[in-house]
């Protein structure tokens, strides 16, 4: 991933799907999550903790804080750390308050947690954000799962809502995104993360046969292309902002496309590369690897077609 975005860790993750549960489905918060009465702790003390095994004590062997220490990439001896660790008054709180999550929930400390209902605020208090969560004069469906077929492999797609407007036939698919960085950065961040490629995918599944809607669009619903509510996780004046994605990006999830003097793979030179992978029952390295025989000729610089 590129460096200047958000570290894809675990409590990204569970930040977004905190936010999308509260604005999709908040009647299930409570059964799929657990929040924790601390925060977690700052820098890579925070990191080494959450990846350390439960049950353990001060005369555990060093040997099962291990994986742990290689997850938060700290330079110190592993011995150091440890050692930090149960010297820290707020790391071990937040230790212990992980024993008591039941098997199968997700874990939000409390920062994190008071970080999604801040999201979930300014969504619901923003008019640009509003009307794709709260029920109007449009009908609106959530966490919509469709299952249907793409050059012969299956697929799900699992769309976080979906808006009709009976008045103007019209039927507008969109997915919630959260991000640590400028909501104004998106359109860059949508290509670099892959997201266009799931905006065309999910695009394409809600005009099949097995989706919930093909029946409206037999009757004459348009679909309206893609669209993305973003809204920043940090503490910032902008609003949330709707992004709807073109009709060339949504060509381009499929087909790929230049950003620039650099392409971009769409899903078609995907399945290509896993169809290639699973043919020759070579995982190890991407295929441009092996077909050039571990040997990766450069290409920085255009030839100059003269002055």
């Amino acid at each position: 991933m590129d460096g200047e975005y958000e570290k894809e860790d675990k409590e990204f993750f569970r930040l977004g799907s905190a936010v999308d549960c509260l604005l999709t489905s908040p009647e299930t918060f409570d059964a799929d999550f657990h929040v924790l009465g601390v925060s977690k702790p700052g820098g890579l003390l925070g990191d080494f903790v959450s990846n350390l095994p439960l049950g353990l004590e001060e005369s555990s062997p060093l040997e099962l804080y291990q994986e742990a220490y290689d997850e938060s990439g700290y330079k110190l001896p592993l011995a150091t750390v440890v050692t930090r660790f149960w010297n820290s008054y707020e790391g071990r709180n937040y230790y212990y308050a992980l024993h008591n999550v039941k098997e199968g929930k997700t874990a939000l400390s409390k920062d994190i947690h008071e970080t999604a209902l801040k999201c979930v605020d300014k969504i619901l208090n923003t008019p640009y954000t509003r009307e794709y969560f709260v029920s109007g004069r449009f009908d609106l469906c959530f966490q919509v799962a469709i299952y249907f077929k793409y050059r012969d492999l299956d697929f799900k797609a699992l769309l976080d809502g979906v808006v009709i407007d009976h008045e103007s036939k019209t039927i507008t698919p969109f997915d919630l995104k959260t991000t640590g960085y400028s909501v104004y950065t998106f359109p860059k961040v949508m290509v670099d993360l892959g997201y266009f490629r799931q905006a065309s995918l999910y695009h394409y599944a809600v005009q099949q046969e097995t989706s919930p809607f093909f029946e409206l669009i037999k009757n004459g619903y348009e679909i309206k292309p893609f669209e993305f509510v973003v809204v920043e996780t940090r503490e910032s004046v902008s609003p949330p902002l709707v992004y709807q994605v073109s009709e060339q990006d949504l060509a381009a999830g499929f087909t790929g496309g230049y950003t620039g003097n650099t392409f971009v793979k769409g899903i078609d030179q995907l399945i290509d590369d896993y169809i290639w992978h699973r043919d020759h029952d070579l995982w190890e390295y991407p295929r441009y690897v092996y077909e050039h025989n571990g040997v990766i000729p450069t290409n920085s610089f255009k030839v100059s077609q003269g002055t």
